[in-house]
């Protein structure tokens, strides 16, 4: 579930004001110990909440914005500034402010901040309680083994949003606030006039810049 710069694991749910109606009540909730697919990438939502460093460094803030499998990260990244990834099936486009101008930079699909809800996509997940997070109501499942031989376990709410995500006992994901509704499709899409570059022609620039700049010959 770790991955360079970005460990995390996805989150959000299901009662957003209090004594408003639940939208997921009608859902039925699986039994303990049952073997589910929870129905992952069906809700339409945005959760702010924190990501978790392997390091025991500070906690990162972030804003994940779904619309079923249309997916968008807002980080702030330390010493970095505010990135955007647009998580799409067959790549990944990370917008950066570069001088005043949107910069969009596409970088593999396997490059994508991992998020734990893609792993567990199309998973049997056992079901081994109830839980309660940010406020919302959902399930708590267990994935034996999350990769690199670790076991995790997921607060689900009913309607397939994570609240929360463990590695063994480590947090590794914690939503705040969940607020659902259809979102604005231009959010999933590169700014207007924005140029996109792929990241092996950044680093082939960057690397020319260099040259050029430790060249004796250059006036």
């Amino acid at each position: 579930m770790t991955k360079a710069l970005l460990t995390a694991a996805l989150a959000a749910a299901a009662v957003a004001a209090c004594g408003a109606q639940d939208p997921t009540a009608t859902r039925s909730v699986p039994g303990a110990g049952e073997m589910v697919q929870p129905p992952l990438f069906q809700a339409a939502y945005r959760v702010d909440a924190q990501i978790f460093p392997e390091d025991g460094s500070a906690p990162l803030p972030l804003a994940l914005i779904r619309d079923g499998r249309r997916t968008r990260l807002e980080m702030s990244l330390p010493h970095r500034g505010e990135a955007v990834f647009l998580v799409r099936e067959t790549e990944t486009l990370m917008i950066m402010r570069l001088l005043g101008d949107d910069l969009v930079v596409r970088v593999p699909a396997d490059a994508a901040p991992s998020l734990p809800d893609a792993a567990l996509a199309g998973a049997d997940l056992s079901r081994v309680g109830d839980c309660a997070v940010a406020g919302e109501r959902g399930s708590l499942f267990e994935n034996p083994n999350t990769g690199a031989g670790r076991a995790g376990r997921a607060c689900i709410a009913p309607d397939g949003v994570m609240l929360q995500a463990f590695e063994d006992e480590r947090l590794v994901w914690q939503a705040i606030s969940v607020r659902r509704g259809p979102q604005d499709p231009s959010l999933f899409e590169p700014p207007p006039g924005a140029a996109v570059i792929d990241a092996a022609e950044m680093g082939q620039a960057a690397a020319g810049m260099a040259d050029q700049f430790a060249s004796p010959d250059r006036r």
